[in-house]
C-alpha cells in the first residue's frame, strides 16, 4: 500500500490530523458552510479508510479472501473509545460511524485489489509499518485526552500489553516475523504520538487563544476601518487612519467595547494589536478604493446634437450591516436635454464637482452632492434654444432649493417640486459651465400676498435670494408703487453695494433728516452718480418711483445708454400676457411687481448682478 520511504510523512500527517480534530472540533465546531452531519460523515470517512487500507493490505498478504465486512466488525466495536466520540451528540456519533464504515470498505478493498500490482514488503517491514500506524493513532488520541484530563506526562499509562495488542487487532492468525514486529513497531508509534499528542495540546492551549485573540481583532478592525474609510471620505476628511482609530476609541475604549475585560491581559493584547493592524489595512484600502469609484462614476460625458436626451448621475453607496459593506447605486441628479436645445454638436460633462474642498461652506444645509455642467467646446459658451432642466431626487419639506454658484456665492434658482424630485430650468440664451447644489433654507418667512400673482416666480425667487421680504402681516403688496428708498435698496442688495457713512449730505437734501435706513444707500447711490435730487433740494426717498425714473437710474448702474424700458414692456406683454401701465406714458408710477420682473430679468441675462 504505502511505500517505506514515505512512512514518515503519513505518519507525520495522521498524528497530525487526529490531533487537530480532537484539539478543535469540541470548540468550532465547524467550518463555516458545513452542517454537524457533513464534518462527522468526512472525519469518519477519513480515519475509517487509513484503517480499512491497513487491513486490506494485511489480508492480502495473507491471501485471505477479500471480506471487507469482516475486517470491519474487528474493529467497529472500538470506534467510540479510540475516538472519544462519547464527548459528540448523538448525530455526529451516528454519522460518524456511517463515513467510517465507508472509507473502511472503500480503503480495504483499494488496497486490498492493489497489493499484487505493488513492490512486495517482508513480513517484518510490512508489521512495522502497520503497528507503528495504528500505534501512532491510537497514542495520539491518549496523549491529548490524558492533558485535558490534568494528568502528567505519562505514555505507558493506557499502553496495551503485548497480550492486548495481539487480541486487540488480531495478531495470532499472523507470522511470528508480522507480529514482534508490529507490536514492537506499535509501542514505539504510541509513545511518539502519545508525546506529540500531549506537548502539542499543552502549546496550542496556549497558542490558540493568542491566535484567536489577533484574528478576532483584525476581523473587527477591519470592519470598523472600512466604516471609518467611507464616513471619512463622505465628509471630505483627509485620508488618516490614525486620527479616526483615535476618534472610535475616545467613544469608547476598545476594551468595554468589546467586552475584552473577561479575557486575560495576554489576549486584551493581542485583540488590541489584531485590530490595529485590521483597522489600518482596511482603511486604507476602502478610502483608496472610494477615489477610483469616485472618479469612475464622474466620468460623464454624453454626445449631445437636437435630439432630446436624458442624463442620469448614480453613485455607489456604502451601508454597515453586522459589520459587513452592503453597496447600493443610487441616481443623483438629472439633467434633461429638451428636443432643438442645442442646434451644434457637443460634449457635455455631468457629474459631481471634483473641486470639493472649495464648497465645504454653505448659506443653508446642503441636501445633495455639487454637481456641476461643463460644456465641451471651442468657445465659452454654448447658445440654447430651450432650457435645460436639473433635477434632484427629494422627500423632504417644501423649503428646498436648487442654488448656482454665482460669482463665489451661491443663487437660488427658482426650484419646483414633483414627483419626489425637486428641478429648476436653466433658461440661459447661452450657457456656459455652471455649479449647482440643492440646499433647504429654514430662515425665510413666506409672504402670503405672492401667490397666484402674475409674477409669482419672480416674487418667490426673490424671496428665496434674500432681496424681499413681508412686513409684520408677513404681506409684500407686490402691485403698490415702489419707493425711490426701496428702488435703491433693492439694486444695493442686489449688487451688494459698499455701504459707507463717511459722506455727509445734509448740505445736500433739505430733506436728509428723513433718509433714515436708506442714508447709506442714498450716500452712495449719489457719490456714485446713479441719482440726484429734485430743483428744489429734496431727494424724497418715501416717494414711488415712476418708469421713467427707473429708466434713467439703470441707464447710469448699468452703463447702457442705450436701455429703454419699451423692451420690458413688450416682454411683459409677451410672456405675461400683462400689459404694463406704461403703455399710459412713463410717467406713471410702476408698481414693485414689474420693478421685480425687470430685476429678475436682468440677472438671467447676466446684465445685472
Amino acid at each position: 500500500m504505502y511505500e517505506i520511504g514515505k512512512k514518515r510523512e503519513l505518519l507525520w500527517f495522521l498524528c497530525f490530523f487526529v490531533l487537530t480534530l480532537f484539539l478543535f472540533i469540541p470548540r468550532t465546531i465547524f467550518a463555516a458552510g458545513s452542517t454537524e452531519a457533513d464534518q462527522a460523515f468526512q472525519e469518519g470517512y477519513r480515519f475509517g479508510k487509513i484503517m480499512g487500507e491497513v487491513k486490506g493490505e494485511r489480508a492480502a498478504s495473507q491471501k485471505e479472501k477479500l471480506d471487507w465486512r469482516s475486517a470491519f466488525t474487528e474493529d467497529k466495536g472500538n470506534l467510540n473509545k479510540d475516538f472519544g466520540l462519547d464527548q459528540y451528540s448523538l448525530t455526529y456519533k451516528n454519522y460518524f460511524r456511517y463515513g467510517f464504515e465507508k472509507g473502511f470498505q472503500e480503503g480495504y478493498t483499494q488496497a486490498y485489489t492493489q497489493f499484487s500490482t505493488q513492490k512486495k514488503l517482508t513480513d517484518g517491514e510490512m508489521g512495522n509499518q502497520h503497528g507503528e500506524i495504528l500505534g501512532m493513532i491510537l497514542g495520539t488520541i491518549y496523549g491529548k485526552e490524558d492533558y485535558d484530563k490534568g494528568l502528567t506526562n505519562l505514555w505507558e499509562r493506557h499502553l496495551l500489553s503485548e497480550m492486548q495488542i495481539r487480541k486487540r487487532y488480531q495478531l495470532n492468525k499472523d507470522t511470528k516475523q508480522y507480529i514482534e514486529s508490529f507490536i514492537k513497531a506499535f509501542i514505539n508509534g504510541y509513545k511518539e504520538g502519545y508525546v506529540t499528542a500531549y506537548r502539542d495540546t499543552h502549546f496550542q492551549n496556549h497558542l490558540q487563544p493568542m491566535q484567536q485573540a489577533v484574528e478576532e481583532g483584525q476581523n473587527l478592525g477591519q470592519q470598523v476601518g472600512n466604516f471609518f474609510a467611507h464616513r471619512d471620505w463622505q465628509q471630505l476628511k483627509a485620508n488618516d487612519w490614525e486620527a479616526s482609530l483615535k476618534e472610535f476609541e475616545k467613544q469608547e475604549s476598545i476594551v468595554y467595547r468589546y467586552q475584552l475585560f473577561l479575557e486575560s491581559k495576554e489576549y486584551q493584547m493581542g485583540f488590541m494589536a489584531g485590530f490595529r493592524d485590521g483597522f489600518r489595512e482596511a482603511y486604507i484600502q476602502a478610502f483608496q478604493e472610494r477615489r477610483e469609484s469616485y472618479g469612475t462614476e464622474n466620468m460623464n460625458y454624453y454626445w449631445v446634437d437636437q435630439a432630446p436626451q436624458k442624463m442620469i448621475l448614480e453613485e455607489s453607496t456604502v451601508s454597515f450591516q453586522k459589520g459587513q459593506p452592503v453597496t447600493e447605486v443610487k441616481e443623483v441628479a438629472f439633467l434633461e436635454i429638451p428636443q432643438g436645445a442645442f442646434y451644434e454638436k457637443i460634449y457635455l460633462g455631468f457629474g459631481k464637482n471634483p473641486n470639493l474642498f472649495r464648497y465645504r461652506s454653505f448659506p443653508f444645509t446642503p441636501s445633495s452632492d455639487v454637481i456641476s455642467i461643463n460644456v465641451i467646446h471651442s468657445a465659452p459658451f454654448i447658445v440654447t434654444h430651450q432650457p435645460l432642466i436639473l433635477s434632484f431626487p427629494w422627500h423632504g419639506n417644501e423649503r428646498v432649493g436648487i442654488y448656482e454658484q454665482v460669482n463665489g456665492e451661491w443663487r437660488y434658482l427658482y426650484s419646483t417640486i414633483q414627483n419626489q424630485q425637486v428641478m429648476t430650468e436653466l433658461s440661459y440664451k447661452h450657457y456656459s459651465d455652471g455649479t449647482y447644489v440643492m440646499m433647504v433654507d429654514d430662515s425665510y418667512q413666506e409672504i402670503k400676498d405672492l401667490y397666484g400673482h402674475w409674477a409669482q416666480k419672480e416674487l418667490y425667487t426673490f424671496l428665496r435670494r434674500g432681496y424681499i421680504q413681508g412686513d409684520q402681516q408677513r404681506l409684500y403688496y407686490p402691485d403698490a408703487p415702489m419707493t425711490r428708498g426701496d428702488f435703491l435698496a433693492l439694486i444695493s442688495t442686489i449688487q451688494k453695494w459698499p455701504l459707507s457713512s463717511k459722506v455727509d449730505l445734509s448740505t445736500t437734501f433739505h430733506d436728509y433728516g428723513t433718509f433714515d435706513q436708506y442714508n447709506d444707500i442714498i450716500t452712495y447711490a449719489f457719490t456714485q452718480g446713479y441719482v440726484s435730487g429734485y430743483s428744489d433740494g429734496t431727494f424724497r426717498p418715501y416717494q414711488p418711483m415712476t418708469y421713467q425714473e427707473v429708466e434713467w437710474i439703470l441707464q447710469k448702474i448699468l452703463k447702457k445708454s442705450d436701455f429703454t424700458w419699451d423692451t420690458m414692456e413688450q416682454r411683459l406683454l409677451n410672456k405675461k400676457f400683462i400689459r404694463s401701465k406704461s403703455r399710459w406714458g412713463k410717467q406713471q408710477l410702476i408698481p414693485k411687481s414689474e420693478i421685480i420682473y425687470l430685476f429678475y430679468s436682468l440677472q438671467e441675462e447676466n446684465i445685472l448682478s
